[in-house]
């Protein structure tokens, strides 16, 4: 599969229209890795304000897209993350129509604003969620807890629906779970779930069985 990883920074509307502003991101290297071993082709926008005619070159023929937006620093405006969303999902649907879409959002989004972690970026990412549920687009959120700095293989990962999950992750295992979710897009489509480790020393599963089980979003079982 051709793959294209998108890290653009949580960002208002910009001057002269779409400007997808990109950074690197904590499990990139982790993902990188995990698709080559994979057999994938996996493209980045190098770090830096891209307009809209890179960002749709860059799509051309693109099978999957990973979006992982960067809150740090954190978003300038109430409505950056709609902003965002407005700017590039737009560009994802009209260059790779067919592609589908994961979206690398937080935990903290299913505790909502009770959580005392809760941010700006936070309140973005949800706001981005919406709108990528809402869009014609093929997707899938995962909502990665608290990076874990353990060797990969230490934990087994698994996937909750319980929107107050938390625990911690290594960038392995958000990396197997993000290529399992673009390779087998029609078990993880409509999915929303957190990521984490539990003390279980197993492989890490390479098929869509992450998602067994799983529920579609409401937003998706009510559009079929």
């Amino acid at each position: 599969m051709r793959l294209l990883e998108l890290t653009p920074l949580l960002r208002g509307p910009q001057p002269g229209g779409a400007i997808i502003d990109t950074r690197p991101w904590n499990s990139a290297d982790a993902v990188r890795s995990a698709a080559a071993e994979r057999g994938h082709r996996l493209t980045r926008l190098e770090p830096g304000p891209a307009a809209a005619g890179p960002v749709t070159d860059a799509l051309a023929g693109a099978d999957g897209v990973v979006i992982a937006p960067q809150s740090t620093p954190q978003p300038d405006t109430a409505t950056a993350g709609r902003d965002l969303a407005a700017a590039l999902l737009p560009l994802i649907q009209a260059a790779a129509p067919t592609a589908h879409i994961v979206l690398v959002s937080h935990f903290l989004v299913g505790h909502g604003r009770n959580h005392p972690n809760g941010k700006p970026g936070t309140w973005a990412l949800r706001d981005f969620e919406h709108a990528l549920r809402a869009g014609a687009s093929g997707w899938t959120i995962l909502r990665p807890t608290w990076l874990s700095q353990d060797p990969p293989g230490s934990y087994a990962v698994r996937l909750s629906q319980d929107p107050l999950a938390d625990g911690l992750v290594t960038s392995s295992d958000i990396a197997a779970v993000v290529l399992t979710a673009l390779e087998s897009p029609h078990t993880a489509r409509g999915l929303t779930a957190a990521i984490h480790n539990v003390p279980v020393t197993q492989p890490v599963a390479d098929t869509g069985g992450f998602f067994a089980g799983l529920l579609p979003d409401a937003e998706f079982a009510g559009a079929r």
